[in-house]
């Protein structure tokens, strides 16, 4: 159990080992779907579709490959509402389509490293005892179904109800929003987990993500859990100064326990990244947020 008041903020390196996809193939991924004939088809049977919205599909296809953009995030942040809608439906799609249980539930996994640490075991209560939240850029829903299944898994159906209510006290908040939720978390409106094909008000969902430039209606809450920690691990962040100044330079740089993997981050980055700060507030390691979680990951350290 950790009882340090610690909070995890996810980057897309969070979720890369379980399938999901990053920054240039995101973008790839978005014109391999909306250059799909059966994309617009499939759409207009009940999803939600705009009257009209197709016509704006090939101007877009033609407009992101000649984009120079680092991310689709980017390209959307200056781009015209009607871009914004498509290119946040095809990321609803790409991420649905990501998916998949055998991933989720892998051997060598940081979720499974994670639980260990928060679950608890043989007494259910205790996961409700842990001092930790989560802070995500991403859209996924993979880490609310992990959790939720590998306590069901280990407590039995029969806690179904206390298991729903003690997940409430580890909080996962989506700052930039999410795809749909979870049949155990919205029995009328839940999207089973790696169900295919096109889902439900699909442009409904996409219409609550969140790009770079937008506001971000849960910042007062992320504000006071920022406040509050102990502890502040970045994991699979990829430091852009503008999701950093959402979350508040001046509140991380109260922590004194603020540590950072940074895979594929240059050391040049990272320098700059403290710079933000005005000290060197994060403490950087070069490694994967697995290896991390399993050799340096320690709330418990003075």
């Amino acid at each position: 159990m950790i009882d340090t008041n610690t909070v995890l903020i996810l980057g897309a390196g969070a979720s890369v080992d379980f399938g999901y996809p990053l920054g240039e193939d995101l973008k790839i991924r978005v014109l391999h779907v909306l250059s799909n004939p059966n994309f617009k088809e499939a759409l207009k049977k009940g999803y939600g579709f705009r009257p009209g919205m197709e016509d704006f599909i090939p101007a877009f296809i033609q407009d992101l490959r000649r984009d120079r953009a680092l991310t689709i995030d980017r390209f959307l942040a200056k781009s015209s509402k009607e871009y914004q809608t498509l290119g946040k439906v095809a990321i609803a799609k790409i991420i649905t389509d990501c998916e998949d249980d055998n991933s989720i539930f892998q051997s060598d996994s940081w979720y499974k490293i994670l639980y260990k640490l928060i679950c608890g075991y043989p007494n259910l209560e205790n996961f409700g005892m842990n001092k930790l939240s989560i802070l995500t850029f991403n859209y996924d829903r993979s880490l609310e179904h992990f959790l939720f299944n590998q306590l069901l898994n280990d407590y039995g159906e029969k806690n179904q109800s206390v298991i729903l209510s003690l997940l409430k006290k580890v909080p996962i908040i989506h700052l930039h929003g999410r795809i749909h939720m979870l049949p155990w978390e919205d029995s009328r409106e839940g999207c089973s987990f790696a169900s295919r094909g096109f889902i439900p008000n699909i442009f409904e969902i996409a219409e609550k993500m969140i790009l770079p430039n937008d506001e971000i209606k849960v910042l007062n809450e992320v504000y006071q859990i920022i406040e509050k920690a102990e502890c502040i691990y970045f994991l699979g962040f990829g430091h852009d100064e503008i999701n950093l100044r959402k979350l508040n330079i001046s509140l991380i740089s109260k922590c004194n326990k603020v540590f950072s993997t940074s895979y594929n981050l240059p050391l040049v980055q990272q320098r700059m990244v403290n710079n933000i700060f005005g000290d060197e507030i994060i403490r950087f390691s070069s490694v994967k947020v697995y290896d991390f979680l399993m050799n340096e990951f320690d709330p418990f350290r003075n």
